[in-house]
């Protein structure tokens, strides 16, 4: 596969500063500190501001996308809904809801002892109150889902939910010296969970329908990935790839500095940020596939990014690009 190809790159204002970036092949979502950006995927060119976030460094106040439609708190603590390919401001009947994640079909709402899940056809019909889900402690973490089971890390347990709002299976740390329970990532085949405690952070694999522990690896964890192919691990600054059945180390990225906790799969590759420059890796063979350096970025520092078919996006302090993958 050779380098991506740069389509275009955008200089922000002076004072934008990227928080959240999101991308759709209807259009491009930047939440910087002081305003919301939405950007032609195409050109680059900015369609129109939208409000700022209410609270742009909170993770309960990310922007979200339902189908075509931009979700995002505003200032009033509305839940603003936006098109994402005109930037008009929607009517929306889910503008009052307090939304904290989207799963597929799925609306999750996250208060101090419940979450709330509402099944929504789009963000333009009133959408229905499925099931509630109340913690047996204040101490929620934060809430993941995939597109079968949504995952409620709580204190020292986690609940793995349905879609229909039923418990499917729970898990307490049983690691010496106590800590949190914590979900990375899941899909839905495999529930990854970190356990933190004293001596660092493992990982456990869990079957996502019926709890059973896959395997257990007991090494001080820094980030993981799930692909198609494999897990992506990152264990004291070496990421390998690791077998989901067993897993077993199966092969380590070539070149590569350690995974960051979030990044961006698309298939059996994935596409991590390291200081000034983009990196992506094949998860079948470890083998890095191409480079984004510092001189296609204008310089700048990368921030963020995010995948749609065929192209990688990249924000940081003041710009926003674009690169066209190639065979």
């Amino acid at each position: 596969m050779r380098a991506p190809r740069k389509r275009w790159l955008r200089k922000l204002d002076g004072r934008d500063h990227v928080q959240h970036f999101l991308a759709h092949p209807l259009g491009l979502v930047a939440a910087t500190n002081h305003r919301t950006i939405l950007l032609d995927p195409d050109t680059g060119e900015k369609r129109c501001d939208l409000p700022a976030l209410a609270s742009w460094y909170n993770v309960l106040a990310q922007p979200l996308i339902v189908r075509e439609v931009l979700l995002q708190r505003l200032a009033n603590d509305d839940l603003g809904a936006f098109d994402l390919a005109t930037g008009e401001r929607l009517d929306s009947s889910l503008r009052h809801l307090a939304c904290s994640l989207v799963a597929p079909g799925l609306l999750v709402t996250i208060f101090d002892v419940f979450l709330q899940a509402y099944r929504i056809a789009d963000a333009r019909r009133t959408p229905e109150l499925a099931w509630t889900f109340e913690y047996p402690t204040n101490s929620v973490q934060e809430v993941t889902a995939s597109s079968t089971h949504v995952i409620v890390p709580f204190q020292h347990e986690v609940a793995v939910l349905d879609h229909d709002g039923a418990v499917c299976w729970s898990a307490e740390n049983e690691r010496r010296g106590g800590g949190t329970l914590v979900c990375d990532v899941a899909d839905e085949d495999l529930v990854l969970l970190a356990r933190n405690g004293r001596g660092g952070r493992d990982l456990e694999a869990r079957d996502a329908d019926s709890g059973r522990v896959r395997w257990r690896r007991e090494e001080p964890l820094v980030a993981c990935a799930l692909t198609p192919g494999g897990v992506v691990v990152t264990f004291e600054g070496e990421t390998r790839v690791l077998d989901r059945a067993t897993g077993e180390t199966r092969a380590w990225f070539s070149g590569a500095r350690a995974l960051p906790r979030r990044s961006a799969v698309a298939r059996d590759v994935v596409h991590h940020l390291t200081p000034g420059e983009v990196v992506a890796h094949d998860t079948t063979s470890g083998r890095m596939l191409w480079r984004i350096g510092a001189g296609e970025l204008g310089r700048a520092a990368p921030r963020a990014l995010a995948v749609t078919p065929g192209r990688v996006h990249v924000a940081g302090n003041r710009f926003v690009a674009c690169f066209e993958e190639g065979p």
